[in-house]
């Protein structure tokens, strides 16, 4: 039978420290270090900012089992992503930054899920509101666009997110992080996180970018959606929310480790709810990204 001697269930934290159930002397808990401030998820749902250094227990989609957040650096360079300048009306006041596609809609510009930003109700019936922007995208590089929906009725993805990317791009469109095929396909009535993933050529030029509802201008319909933390950023995937306003803004990256005890010959990482083993201990463990869910150094 193996003993427990370090054992980390994601609960107890303070600035630069995550606390481990086992050793319960404070021997045993993890450093953790980020040079910048990041989001999480808390306890009742809301996205708030965490200081320097501040771990991030987080609690989307894991109910009352929250996970430690760790993750890699990335930088939002969607510009005012907490629509700072709208205004609601018919067809109302763009964001800052963001001009007009298409604008025989009407907006409601409420309060963000994001503690300090707005979201923007975008109400169609066979009309249409839509912004773009331009962004300068880097050649061979990989990024994410992505934002929180909700919708009333199914509608394509294409009406509501968009991009013309530089030539020889390769996109692929996202619905709750499971790949679609394409983006004629409906976005189901209720919450989703939609994204599309770029992969640029080796030439670096402008892209412009749509949101909003009737890019497309074919599934018109009667229908209400919901748009709310947009994110354009520098990973293949959607990562914790960064709020922008007038410049882009870079979360750098997480490290979190600790001396694992004298006497330890296997480490179990549970990230994901994905277990690992490891049998080769280091001298010192660092984490790797992701939601950690529990981490067991045992003898």
């Amino acid at each position: 039978t193996m003993a427990k001697l370090l054992a980390l269930i994601p609960s107890g934290y303070k600035l630069d420290k995550v606390a481990s159930v086992l050793p319960m002397d404070g021997t045993g808990d993890f450093t953790l270090t980020r040079s910048t401030t990041g989001t999480r998820v808390n306890s009742s749902g809301g996205v708030e900012d965490m200081a320097i250094d501040m771990p991030r227990i987080d609690h989307t989609a894991t109910g009352d089992c929250p996970v430690l957040l760790v993750e890699p650096q990335s930088t939002n360079i969607f510009l005012n992503s907490i629509f700072d300048g709208a205004v609601s009306g018919s067809p109302g006041t763009a964001p800052t930054y963001w001009d007009f596609q298409v604008s025989t809609g009407s907006i409601v510009v409420g309060t963000s899920n994001y503690s300090s930003g707005n979201k923007i109700t975008f109400n169609i019936s066979n009309t249409r509101i839509v912004y773009k922007d331009s962004i300068l995208l880097d050649a061979n590089t990989t990024y994410f666009y992505s934002a929180e929906v909700n919708v009333t009725t199914a509608i394509k993805f294409r009406e509501l997110l968009y991009v013309s990317p530089p030539s020889g791009s390769v996109q692929s469109f996202y619905i709750d992080g499971i790949l679609i095929a394409g983006n004629s396909v409906n976005v189901p009535a209720g919450d989703s996180v939609i994204g599309i993933k770029i992969v640029t050529s080796s030439t670096a030029t402008y892209c412009t970018t749509y949101f909003g509802a009737g890019f497309w201008g074919v599934d018109i319909s009667s229908n209400t959606i919901v748009f709310d933390m947009p994110q354009f950023e520098t990973l293949g995937y959607r990562s914790s929310y960064i709020p922008t306003t007038t410049t882009t803004v870079t979360r750098t990256a997480e490290t979190c480790t600790v001396t694992p005890p004298a006497g330890v010959t296997s480490i179990t990482e549970t990230i994901d709810s994905v277990d690992t083993v490891i049998t080769t201990i280091p001298s010192t463990y660092t984490i790797p990204n992701g939601n950690i869910n529990k981490v067991i150094m045992e003898s």
